[in-house]
């Protein structure tokens, strides 16, 4: 069940996450990254819309351009997260209640998480970027993954 960003779990909403990443799990800390603050974007609040997916699992759609219907989405799961559950919840929270026609983010696919099957759900890789995150001391790639919205969802 998702529910919208209240002041009393905003602190859920940090962790040691990858900064703007699709889907990620808690990282080593400190060792990877500093903490992530989803709410911290520096979106306007009318192009952001955090919200709790679960106990453990949280989420926020950045960047959210009404006019195009398209957004970024960031999921940030907890060590008893189910990664298929999340993905699937915010697609059916973007395309049907914000009525997005188009959702992307960011993965780093040589990070811990990997693809944690994106694939799976219609995502699909649109571009590379090399070298396009420093973590954990050194240069990673990164990817923009995206997905389309069916019928079906809405």
């Amino acid at each position: 069940m998702i529910t919208a960003l209240r002041h009393g779990n905003r602190t859920r909403f940090r962790g040691p996450w990858i900064p703007g990443e699709l889907i990620s799990r808690p990282l080593p800390w400190p060792a990877l990254t500093d903490l992530t603050d989803l709410t911290a974007c520096g979106c306007e609040p009318e192009t952001c819309r955090p919200v709790v997916l679960g106990p453990d699992t949280v989420a926020a759609v950045h960047d959210i351009d009404w006019a195009a219907r398209t957004g970024r989405i960031e999921i940030a799961l907890g060590p008893a997260s189910d990664p298929q559950q999340a993905v699937d919840e915010i697609v059916r929270y973007t395309f049907r209640d914000l009525n997005l026609t188009k959702i992307w983010g960011w993965v780093t696919p040589d990070g811990p998480h990997g693809y944690s099957g994106l694939a799976d759900n219609g995502f699909v890789c649109e571009a590379r970027v090399p070298h396009g995150h420093w973590m954990g001391g050194g240069f990673h790639d990164r990817e923009i993954w995206a997905r389309g919205g069916d019928h079906d969802e809405r």
